[in-house]
């Protein structure tokens, strides 16, 4: 391929490496605009939910070639990691950020401070639900039956122990 058809996107959009370099960090700046701007009176999904979008897609074109700062920043071991470990996260964290403001609030401190105790948890959670069960499971060869049962075992004590508290507390009201 030519070096002209290389620097353009699927659309055919010129997207020179200055232009790449620029589009990237201009992306995470509208990111990080989100995740300061965008609070709990906003409805989501909405129009507001575009900056994260665009700054997704502007970050996207950046690295699709491997050539800019952003791309060799995101492939460091701490950000492939992160990456590894980002859907475990994201199913941990704001479960465990909504219960940490939650008992803040019950007793007496600021809700930001339950938050980011909870955004910890969820960080700590997520990570060991990789290590511990997501990891295991992908792994192939002696032993997965056991793994896979042990899972098995635990989400229906787990949905037993639910179902046991849901009734219990019905009962009480």
């Amino acid at each position: 391929l030519s070096r002209a058809r290389m620097d353009t996107s699927p659309g055919g959009f010129p997207l020179g490496p200055k232009y790449r370099e620029a589009i990237g960090w201009a992306g995470i700046a509208i990111i990080a605009a989100g995740f300061l701007f965008i609070g709990k009176g906003n409805r989501i999904p909405g129009l507001v939910s575009l900056a994260p979008t665009v700054g997704t897609v502007f970050v996207l074109l950046s690295v699709m070639n491997g050539e800019t700062t952003l791309s060799r920043l995101l492939a460091t071991p701490v950000m492939v990691e992160t990456g590894i470990l980002s859907y475990s996260i994201y199913l941990w964290h704001w479960p465990l950020i909504v219960f940490g403001e939650s008992q803040a609030e019950l007793r007496g401190h600021p809700p930001l401070m339950g938050a980011i105790a909870g955004g910890i948890g969820g960080v700590l959670a997520g990570w060991g639900a990789y290590k511990c069960i997501e990891k295991p499971l992908r792994q192939r060869g002696a032993g997965r039956s056991s793994r896979l049962a042990v899972v098995a075992g635990g989400f229906c004590c787990t949905a037993l122990c639910c179902a046991f508290a849901a009734h219990r507390n019905a009962a009480v009201d």
